[in-house]
């Protein structure tokens, strides 16, 4: 084991890739979202929703919080690339299993739950959702990886491959008359290009020796499995507030609801940015390795960043809202 800690990047320069990462995901979304809301009209837009509702439901028990536990055991073991390589093996083996067999389960049942929504365009797009959820759950692990070990400069990597892959195979996808269905199937070749990607790029920074052999770390996959547990009963409540919101509005009222519900809160969250950010650079500093403390002023530093940036966002966004949703969706969802 190295005598020192792996540090990576330093603090800024961490919020600063996280930030252009997040700016770059921020551009290709709000562009391709500006158009799939006029392509599709708030009835295939909300079937499209509906589908993103679902995949969302799905993908927190796929996950089972193992992208963020395997995070905070590579953390405590930055520059022990072996236990590292090894920790990441055994939670890339866990994905597999668990988002692997809910995916196949959302593929085979879109039939029924889309009969069950009054609503036959959503079998295909659940399909596609059901594909790009699989893909999507690595994507969390090798970013919630990447930040871990302070190289949130290959996030914005990443990101931009699943971005553009996404923007432009939906809006082909549309454009050829696919409708709701082209958009989810795009937003599977968009993460399944980034699935591979991301591959490529945690061989080179782990190394191939050390994925393939590593030891890992005391207890492996069942540490991470357990400490994801904890993550899922914690994060649980919050990940799901906005696709229940989403489904209970299909199943209480209809596609096109959720259409005009779902188009203005995919415009703005780009006002989760500046945090999480500021969160990506300084999380890794807290982690309590064998040599290192938490960094808890930089905690104290990123939490008053955030409240400053945030109260700053929210004023306009409430004054300007009637000219932002004229401006950027048109008539039908005034």
């Amino acid at each position: 084991m190295s005598d020192s800690v792996d540090h990576g990047d330093s603090i800024a320069r961490n919020v600063a890739f996280s930030f252009a990462a997040q700016m770059v995901g921020a551009a290709a979304t709000a562009a391709l979202t500006l158009y799939l809301v006029r392509a599709l009209g708030p009835t295939g837009f909300g079937a499209f929703a509906i589908a993103l509702g679902l995949g969302g439901l799905v993908l927190l028990p796929g996950d089972f919080g193992v992208s963020g536990s395997a995070s905070r055991f590579i953390a405590e073991h930055r520059g022990d690339w072996p236990v590292i390589g090894g920790l990441l093996r055994d939670a890339l083996r866990l994905k597999l299993i668990m988002t692997g067999l809910l995916a196949l389960a959302m593929f085979a049942l879109a039939e029924p739950i889309a009969d069950a929504y009054g609503a036959a365009a959503l079998t295909w797009t659940l399909r596609g959702m059901a594909i790009a959820i699989f893909a999507q759950s690595y994507f969390m692990l090798f970013a919630a990886s990447f930040m871990a070990l302070g190289r949130v400069s290959l996030n914005l990597r990443l990101v931009t491959a699943e971005s553009l892959s996404e923007a432009v195979s939906a809006t082909t996808l549309v454009l050829l008359g696919a409708g709701a269905a082209g958009a989810a199937f795009g937003r599977a070749i968009g993460f399944c290009v980034a699935l591979g990607f991301g591959i490529a790029l945690t061989v080179k920074l782990i190394g191939r020796a050390n994925l393939l052999h590593g030891g890992g770390a005391e207890g492996g996959w069942r540490r991470i499995f357990r400490y994801g547990s904890a993550l899922l009963i914690i994060d649980g409540a919050y990940a799901l507030m906005a696709p229940i919101t989403t489904l209970l509005l299909g199943a209480l009222l209809n596609a096109k609801a959720v259409g005009v519900y779902s188009a203005p809160v995919r415009f703005i969250t780009f006002l989760h940015y500046p945090g999480l950010s500021i969160a990506a650079g300084v999380a890794p500093r807290l982690a309590r390795g064998r040599t290192s403390e938490p960094d808890v002023p930089a905690l104290a530093t990123g939490l008053r960043w955030i409240i400053l940036i945030q109260t700053v966002l929210v004023a306009p966004t409430i004054v300007w809202a009637r000219p932002m949703a004229d401006g950027f969706m048109g008539d039908d969802y005034g």
